[in-house]
């Protein structure tokens, strides 16, 4: 592992990002553990910027292989969610930094904002379910979209997938979040393949999310020491 933290460095250090990043891909692939994982979304997070749906979908990338741990980055995860429009995200993220002790239950921000999205999504649930069984068409599709989003968000993977297959063709972050349903329901394979088709500035996520898939269905890495 050392073989990659070496080279990581000097590309930092010559502020080569890209180059930087790609190097990176490849050492998660080869140390999947959180810590490694954690180095690579954290870089890729300050790469992409003040670009929201972007910064969302890397913490939720950064959040499915565990990797997240900083009271920071679930704060920045559930205001994102928040203003996005996905209180079931918002309550599933605090609920897991609850449970995880990363903050108490006394907490002056995530207190006050858990109970007002425990409201909206209890009462956007039966609605997104029913939603879910609406036929997609060109003139939804956008709507249909943040519908698999928000499904995606309280764990309905299965109901989001058939969702995804009908806009992907024509909307790029469809094709990419199709992947990520896929992945998270279990799918690698299906994954992989909907992760292939991804271009433009989600393609090096689609990348780290066909690692991530892989991991699960792949012998356990050797214990590898973080880099800094």
């Amino acid at each position: 592992e050392d073989l990659y933290v070496r080279p990581a460095k000097a590309l930092q250090a010559a502020k080569r990002t890209d180059d930087l990043l790609d190097l990176l891909t490849l050492r998660v692939r080869d140390y999947p553990q959180p810590q490694i994982w954690r180095n690579t979304l954290y870089i890729l997070l300050q790469q992409v910027g003040g670009d929201k749906d972007m910064n969302l979908d890397i913490l939720r990338l950064m959040r499915a292989t565990g990797a997240m741990t900083d009271r920071g980055e679930y704060l920045e995860y559930a205001a994102l969610a928040t203003e996005a429009g996905f209180p079931g995200e918002v309550v599933a993220v605090i609920n897991e930094g609850l449970a995880k002790n990363v903050f108490p239950k006394t907490d002056a921000r995530f207190g006050p904002l858990l109970a007002s999205q425990t409201d909206r999504a209890n009462a956007d649930r039966s609605a997104l379910i029913a939603d879910a069984g609406k036929p997609v068409t060109a003139a939804n599709a956008k709507a249909a979209r943040g519908t698999a989003d928000a499904l995606v968000g309280i764990g309905e993977y299965a109901k989001a997938i058939p969702i995804y297959e009908a806009v992907a063709a024509t909307d790029p972050v469809a094709q990419y979040r199709l992947g990520v349903a896929q992945a998270l329901a279990g799918q690698p394979d299906a994954a992989a393949a909907s992760f292939a088709k991804v271009q433009g500035n989600r393609a090096r996520l689609a990348k780290l999310w066909t690692i991530r898939a892989q991991a699960k269905t792949a012998p356990a890495a050797p214990a590898a020491t973080p880099a800094t």
